[in-house]
């Protein structure tokens, strides 16, 4: 062999990695099949644009089954799930199956990226046992947390890494969690008013808050009543401020949006995440300017949304008329639908320019499957439209795969609603 076949074939190998080539352990990209204890074999050595066309034709629950076929598959398998599926590591913790939690091997525990815990009856979990874990865990979600223990010495100083809490249920005698710092915590959930004791005249709210600065989102399942609650603490030049509120209420009505325009005009929050049923009958939908919403969800929609400027997602149950988003067809970036069939769907892409992802949590069973080719016709019908993603659960996106082949076209493409987290869209 001469210096310009080897400099030739050196080039080559250098453009189409193998993935025997382990360089950086994060990236799919970059890591090898086979350990340096194993040889090359089988599907691992196969490039990762085939392993990654493999893995495509695959249900969730197959892929967990084939990383138990080896090592070498288990780790790029893992890395695969860990940035194709991004929701899919939320495991529900409880009393009965903390053991099993506790004795996964390091691998499957990497795969879990959040936490829903469970806590009744006064019988508590060892979480000291399990703090290596929860030290790289970044989500928490306590659903129920009914013991003599306090969560803060039991549970949440072990996690080091926390970026999101949020807190349903909290019965405890001793409560210590709103007093702590959280240095790395960015999303609060409460459901509740943490203001039954003062810290040198301070509410717990004002004292958590003032810990936490770096805190820039802020959930309530209370309404505007938690803002009436807490005013002391959220008004003044000093007052507690976030980048991001995510607020619930069942009915939406004139007090509830003047309140949201008063907090807003106060600075207190730069974006509005509304989530309601419907509006009371009688409410000024205009009323929805001013108040910096970003992302509106609702199960029913029977008037026209206003001018929205900065209106980027929409999640919507019924709509009795679907050019009541006349206004905002220019805006939003995301659509998140209960139901739909092609019709549907085809009128939301010849209409929405923006819209990047598209979310369709059911389809319509008289047609059970999606028509990607005229789809895709009619989104480049429209001018200046930017390429849409379809997501849809597994058993739908898997038919339309094997019935077609294709998936991805110039300006759609179809994916498993798991590839989305629609919660840390920013």
């Amino acid at each position: 062999m001469n210096e310009n076949q080897s400099d030739s074939q050196e080039k080559s190998s250098a453009k189409k990695p193998n993935l025997d080539v382990a360089e950086n352990q994060n990236d799919l990209s970059a890591v090898a099949g086979p350990s340096k204890e194993e040889s090359p074999s089988g599907l691992t050595k196969l490039y990762i644009d085939c392993l990654e066309e493999l893995f495509e034709w695959l249900s969730i629950k197959d892929l967990f089954t084939l990383r138990l076929t080896c090592k070498g598959l288990k780790k790029i398998i893992d890395i695969y799930i860990k940035t194709s599926y991004p929701t899919i590591g939320r495991f529900r913790l409880e009393k009965y199956n903390f053991d099993v939690f506790r004795r996964m091997d390091a691998s499957s525990i990497n795969l879990v990226t959040q936490l829903d815990i469970t806590v009744e009856n006064n019988d508590c979990m060892q979480f000291e046992e399990i703090k290596t874990i929860l030290h790289r865990i970044e989500t928490i979600e306590i659903s129920k947390f009914e013991c003599e223990y306090d969560i803060y010495d039991t549970l949440l100083r072990h996690c080091e890494n926390l970026k999101f809490l949020d807190i349903i249920g909290l019965h405890t005698k001793r409560n210590e969690c709103f007093y702590q710092s959280y240095p790395t915590l960015q999303h609060v959930c409460l459901y509740e008013y943490p203001i039954d004791a003062n810290i040198d005249g301070m509410s717990k709210f004002e004292a958590f808050f003032r810990k936490n600065r770096q805190i820039h989102t802020i959930s309530t399942y209370h309404g505007v009543s938690f803002l009436n609650h807490c005013a002391n603490s959220l008004d003044g030049e000093d007052g507690v401020k976030c980048k991001q509120l995510n607020m619930l209420t069942h009915y939406l009505d004139d007090d509830c949006l003047n309140e949201l325009k008063l907090w807003y005009g106060k600075s207190f929050y730069q974006r509005l995440h509304l989530y309601f049923t419907q509006m009371e009958d009688g409410t000024d939908v205009n009323e929805l300017t001013n108040i910096g919403l970003e992302k509106i969800c609702m199960l029913y929609l029977n008037e026209k949304l206003p001018l929205l400027p900065h209106l980027k997602e929409i999640r919507c149950g019924y709509v009795t008329d679907r050019n009541l988003f006349e206004n905002v067809w220019n805006v939003v970036e995301r659509l998140h639908l209960i139901g739909s069939n092609n019709g549907d769907i085809a009128w939301y892409l010849r209409h929405f320019k923006k819209l990047k992802h598209l979310s369709v949590v059911e389809l319509d069973p008289k047609e059970n499957i999606i028509d990607l080719m005229v789809l895709n016709k009619e989104r480049e019908a429209l001018a200046g439209a930017c390429k849409t993603t379809i997501y849809v659960r597994e058993k739908v996106y898997l038919a339309i795969k094997f019935g077609t082949s294709n998936v991805n076209f110039n300006l759609v493409e179809l994916k498993r609603e798991q590839s989305f987290d629609w919660k840390d869209v920013d």
